[in-house]
C-alpha cells in the first residue's frame, strides 16, 4: 500500500477523532449548561419561595402588630371615654344633689316627708302591718320633724337618725314583716343614675 495512502486514512481518522472529541466536549458543555440552567431555575425558585414565605410571615406579624396597635388605642380611647363620661355624671349629679340640699330647706320640703310617711303608712296597712314596731330614719337634721312624720305614718312608730341618708326624705321599716319603704332622696337619685346615662347618650359600649 502506498504510503500516501496510508497517511490519508491516517490523517482522515485524526480529523473524525477531533470531531467527535469536539462534538463530545459540546455536548458534554450543553448538559453542563442545561444542567447548571435548572440548577439555577431551582435555586431561584427556592429563593423566591423562601422569599415568598418571609414576606408572607412578615405580612401576618405586621396585620398582628396593627391589631394589636388598633386594639391598645381603642382600649386607651375607651378608658378616656368612661373617665370623660363619669367626670361629666359626676358633675351632674353633684349639682343636681346640692340642688335637693336647697330644697331641704324650704317650707315645701315637710310636706314632702309627710306625703312619703303617709305613702309608707299605706304600704305597711296594706301588708297587715299595723301592729308592728315601726321604725322611721331619717337625716340628723329632719328629726324636728318626728312627731308630723309619726301623724302622717298613722302608725306607731320611733324616729331616728341615718347616717347614710345625705340629702333628705326617709325610710321606713318594719322588721317584724320584713317591709322595708324606701323613700331617700339619696336613693331616688341614684336611681336616676343609669336613666341618665342611657338617655343622655354617655353611655359607652
Amino acid at each position: 500500500m502506498p504510503i500516501n495512502s496510508n497517511q490519508e486514512k491516517l490523517d482522515k481518522f485524526n480529523v473524525a477523532i477531533q470531531h467527535y472529541a469536539l462534538e463530545q466536549q459540546k455536548r458534554i458543555q450543553e448538559e453542563v449548561e442545561a444542567f447548571q440552567k435548572k440548577e439555577l431555575e431551582q435555586a431561584e425558585d427556592e429563593v423566591l419561595q423562601e422569599a415568598y414565605g418571609m414576606i408572607q410571615k412578615e405580612m401576618a406579624e405586621m396585620r398582628n402588630r396593627i391589631s394589636r396597635e388598633m386594639a391598645q388605642r381603642e382600649n386607651e380611647e375607651r378608658k378616656k371615654l368612661l373617665k370623660k363620661r363619669q367626670s361629666i355624671s359626676e358633675d351632674v349629679f353633684r349639682r343636681v344633689a346640692d340642688r335637693l340640699l336647697q330644697y331641704t330647706k324650704t317650707e315645701e320640703y315637710p310636706l314632702l316627708l309627710e306625703k312619703y310617711a303617709r305613702e309608707a303608712g299605706q304600704m305597711l296597712i296594706s301588708h297587715k302591718a299595723e301592729n308592728c314596731s315601726c321604725e322611721i330614719l331619717v337625716r340628723e337634721e329632719d328629726l324636728p320633724f318626728a312627731n308630723r312624720l309619726q301623724s302622717a305614718l298613722g302608725l306607731a312608730a320611733t324616729v331616728r337618725a341615718e347616717d347614710s341618708i345625705q340629702l333628705g326624705g326617709l325610710r321606713v321599716l318594719c322588721p317584724e314583716k320584713k317591709l322595708e319603704a324606701d323613700s331617700t332622696l339619696d336613693t331616688l337619685l341614684e336611681e336616676q343614675k343609669g336613666w341618665f346615662e342611657e338617655m343622655s347618650g354617655l353611655s359607652v359600649r
